[in-house]
């Protein structure tokens, strides 16, 4: 270990202390103020709960039997698919919000109507969700009605997730046990479960974000040669297409490339440069192909509208960070001009942060911060149940799954803190670092951006993977 990188590796882990610590209480404080506004009976968590706990007892007893670890392993996807299924049936959600306007206009795409691709359309401003448009689009010519096909295709993008948490976690602490607990932790995780009756982007960019830190984690152990990084950046730029905040993975790669990569100066170019173009090909060719075939009219990562739109929502103080129509309005107010709109954006962006108190300016980007990271379904079982009547059996138990998820994050985030003070994998186990980055990366960018529950979806992997920086006592 150089002098640079141990500096550095201290830096990232007084920074995840500071927000990570604060952060467990406010989970537990979150769900008592949730079960005391709720009334929840625990019923159903009661029984979530007994099951989670009477399936962790039967895979441990499997494994001290004896069991071989792939029968293990096979075992645990069948429990997954299990679980993804019951939730199907009891849960039928059906998309709302953004994710009916998704899921409306794949029909219009299937007709040969692409207007909402241009000019100042909604996914003409916003055409990070087009390509979820078109695979909507895609399941609707296959299938017809595609709600169905689009949760049984959640369930396998959900499945083939569980399955690269048992190879990432192999790889990056070396223990097939860890790698079977991590691949059980992700079966039973509620955010996994809840959105995969959700038709979000999330479910289909997930995997392939896992596929290319898997590909990447290789590279830094030096289980396989330089030129993987391609696979990595080619399979990080496919979840970008459905997800685009794939940004900030590539931020934390070329950081870590740059501090902890064991090679000299121009093997750290060369894994850069092939991060950075494997990653931008297949953006590119996708971008412009359906500018070709007049699809689109903008580059699916800058639309009509300015990202500084999302950033001046983010910045408002008097809705929490959150959509509000005040800010919603200025594009429309400057007729969608896109540098007047990005000039008066920034101006009022700059103003909020300059003028207001900082006191007050530090207690928004508190509050912003517990509000993104306080719930552990990210947001899963209030999409899964908003469009159900609230007296029926699939909403309540999806409001005692929110429980459920709450008492599970809350575990995994002790772990993920404890860990934090294990000098032997921060300081010595350098990809795990590449996740610390990662995580600070994601809370940055949702700092900044506009408020929405959901977002840190994306990133609820790193909450399966961290938990095994803690110090187990018994080696394995």
């Amino acid at each position: 270990m150089n002098v640079l990188n141990g500096y550095f590796s201290k830096f990232v882990n007084v920074l995840l202390k500071i927000f990570l610590i604060p952060l467990c209480f406010v989970v537990v404080i979150n769900s008592i103020v949730d079960i005391i506004t709720t009334g929840n009976s625990f019923q159903y968590s009661i029984l979530v709960l007994a099951i989670y706990i009477l399936s962790a007892v039967f895979f441990y007893f499997l494994y001290k039997k004896g069991i071989s670890h792939k029968k293990l392993l096979i075992l645990i996807l069948l429990y997954a698919v299990i679980l993804r299924v019951i939730w199907i049936i009891l849960v039928p959600s059906y998309p709302v919000s953004d994710f009916l306007g998704m899921y409306e206009r794949s029909l219009l795409v299937l007709n040969g109507d692409t207007s909402m691709f241009k000019g100042t359309a909604y996914y003409a401003r916003f055409p990070h969700m087009t390509l979820t448009v078109l695979y909507f689009t895609l399941l609707r010519f296959l299938f017809g009605e595609p709600l169905i096909p689009i949760k049984i295709f959640n369930l396998v993008f959900s499945l083939i997730s569980v399955y690269m948490f048992y190879l990432i976690v192999k790889n990056l602490f070396k223990s097939e046990k860890k790698a079977l607990m991590a691949s059980f932790i992700a079966a039973i995780f509620p955010a996994f479960i809840s959105y995969t009756s959700v038709n979000c982007s999330e479910n289909i960019a997930m995997p392939f974000f896992l596929l290319s830190i898997y590909f990447f984690i290789q590279v830094a152990n030096k289980s396989k040669p330089l030129y993987y990084l391609i696979f990595s950046g080619i399979c990080l730029s496919i979840g970008n297409l459905f997800r685009m905040v794939a940004i900030i993975m590539i931020i934390a790669y070329v950081i870590y490339l740059l501090i902890y990569f064991q090679k000299n100066l121009i093997n750290k170019g060369k894994g850069i440069a092939l991060i950075l173009i494997s990653f931008a090909i297949p953006l590119l060719l996708v971008s412009s192909t359906l500018k070709a075939l007049h699809i689109t009219e903008y580059n699916l990562w800058k639309g009509s509208e300015s990202k500084w739109t999302s950033i001046l929502k983010g910045s408002n103080m008097n809705y929490g960070g959150g959509w509000n129509e005040e800010d919603a309005n200025i594009p429309s107010k400057y007729n969608h001009e896109y540098n007047e709109v990005e000039k008066v954006c920034k101006q009022i962006v700059f103003d909020r942060l300059t003028k207001t108190p900082l006191p007050k300016v530090i207690d928004f980007y508190i509050e912003k911060y517990n509000t993104e990271w306080k719930s552990g379904d990210f947001a899963g079982t209030y999409w899964s149940k908003v469009s159900l009547e609230e007296d029926s059996f699939a909403y309540k138990l999806s409001t005692d799954f929110y429980t459920v998820a709450n008492f599970l994050y809350f575990l995994l985030l002790l772990a993920i803190c404890i860990g934090l003070f294990n000098k032997k994998q921060y300081l010595k186990n350098y990809a795990v670092n590449l996740i610390y980055l990662t995580l600070l990366g994601y809370i940055a960018l949702y700092l900044i951006i506009e408020t929405q529950t959901r977002y840190p979806f994306i990133s609820s992997w790193i909450f399966i993977l961290l938990p095994f920086t803690m110090n187990f006592k018994r080696k394995y």
